[in-house]
C-alpha cells in the first residue's frame, strides 16, 4: 500500500518545474506514473537500478507470486529513456533482460573520502565487524555460527554488529543459545557516518556474508577504512567484484566450513593491527563524490541535448 501510495503521490511533479526527473527503481510502482509526468512535461525520465532480480529469484523470494513481481520488474524496466546501474554486473543484468537496444550507463555509488580519512578508530579493538540491516539475506546467523565453531576451536573471536533490522532480536536470542553473547556486540544506535567509519577502522576484519548485493557499499567503505575485507563468492552477490580488487581482500565459498577458515586465517594475519585508511588501495578514490557527481552530470547534460545521442553501456 506504501508503494501504491507513493506512486500515486508522485503525480504531484506535474505541478513542478525541472529539466530532468530521476527515480529509483524500489518500490516499482511509481517508475509508470513517472514515465506518465515525464512524458506530459517532455522532460527525459532517466532510472537508477541497484539491482536486477531474475524470474528465478523472484520466485524463491516470494513463491508463485514472484512471477507477478518479476513482470512488474521487467514492465518498469521498459519505461525510462535511460537507465543509471549502480554496478556493471548490474548493468550486464539489465542488458540480458532488456536485450542490446536499452540505454544503459554505469555509474557506481560514491562514498565520502574526506568524511573517512577524517575518522578516528574507535576504542576498543573487535576482531570482526559486520555493517548492515539485519535482515535474512544478509547472512549475519551464518556469522554467528561461525563464531561459535571457532570458539570451540579454542579461537575466541569478538565481534561488533553495526546496524538494526527485524533480524536482531533472533540475532541476539542465537548467540545467546550458541554461548557466544559475550563475544558478540550489537550496535544499533550508529546513526552518524563519522563514528560509523571509526568503529570499521577499529576492527581488524570487515565481514560480508550477504547473499545479494547490487553494488555493495558497506563493503566500499570498509575498503576506504583500509580494513582487511571478507566476503563470499555467492551469485549475486557483486560486492565479491570490489573486494577481488583489493589487495587486503579475500573471497571465499559462501559454506560454513569456507567461511570459519577465511575468518581464522584473516584474524591471524591481521595481529592487532586495525583498519587505516592509509592502507586503502588508490582505486577508491575514484568512487569519490566528486568523481561520482561529475559522472552523473554527464548523463544529464548528454542526454539532455536533444542533438546528441544518450552515452551507451560503459
Amino acid at each position: 500500500m506504501q508503494a501504491l501510495y507513493f506512486g500515486i503521490a508522485s503525480l504531484r511533479l506535474l505541478r513542478c518545474h525541472f529539466d530532468v526527473l530521476e527515480a529509483d527503481h524500489i518500490p516499482y510502482l511509481q517508475v509508470f506514473v513517472l514515465r506518465i509526468v515525464a512524458a506530459l512535461k517532455r522532460r527525459p525520465f532517466t532510472v537508477t537500478w541497484h539491482e536486477c532480480w531474475s524470474r528465478s529469484y523472484w520466485q524463491e523470494y516470494l513463491g508463485w507470486l514472484g512471477w507477478v513481481a518479476w513482470s512488474v520488474e521487467w514492465l518498469a524496466m521498459q519505461l525510462p529513456d535511460q537507465i543509471i546501474a549502480a554496478s556493471r554486473q548490474t548493468a550486464e543484468r539489465l542488458h540480458s533482460a532488456l536485450g542490446g537496444r536499452a540505454l544503459i550507463t554505469t555509474v557506481p555509488n560514491g562514498i565520502d573520502l574526506d568524511t573517512i580519512r577524517s575518522a578516528y578508530p574507535e576504542a576498543g579493538i573487535s576482531d570482526l565487524v559486520v555493517v548492515g540491516r539485519l535482515i535474512d539475506h544478509k547472512r549475519v546467523d551464518v556469522l554467528l555460527d561461525v563464531i561459535a565453531l571457532l570458539h570451540a576451536r579454542g579461537i575466541f573471536v569478538t565481534c561488533r554488529i553495526i546496524g538494526d533490522g527485524p533480524e536482531r532480536g533472533a540475532l541476539a536470542e542465537q548467540a545467546r543459545s550458541l554461548g557466544v553473547a559475550d563475544a558478540v556486540e550489537f550496535r544499533p544506535d550508529v546513526s552518524e557516518q563519522k563514528e560509523l567509519y571509526g568503529l570499521i577502522k577499529s576492527a581488524r576484519v570487515f565481514v560480508s556474508l550477504s547473499a545479494r548485493e547490487g553494488f555493495g557499499m558497506a563493503v566500499l567503505e570498509a575498503i576506504a577504512c583500509g580494513v582487511t575485507v571478507l566476503t563470499t563468492s555467492a551469485p549475486d552477490n557483486f560486492a565479491q567484484h570490489l573486494v577481488t580488487r583489493y589487495s587486503r581482500g579475500l573471497v571465499c565459498k559462501p559454506g560454513l566450513d569456507d567461511v570459519a577458515a577465511a575468518v581464522q586465517e584473516l584474524v591471524a594475519e591481521a595481529g592487532d593491527r586495525p583498519g587505516d585508511e592509509r592502507g586503502a588501495d588508490a582505486w577508491v578514490a575514484d568512487y569519490d563524490w566528486a568523481a561520482m557527481a561529475d559522472l552523473l552530470a554527464d548523463v544529464y547534460l548528454t542526454y539532455g541535448r536533444q542533438d546528441r545521442p544518450a552515452p551507451a553501456c560503459r
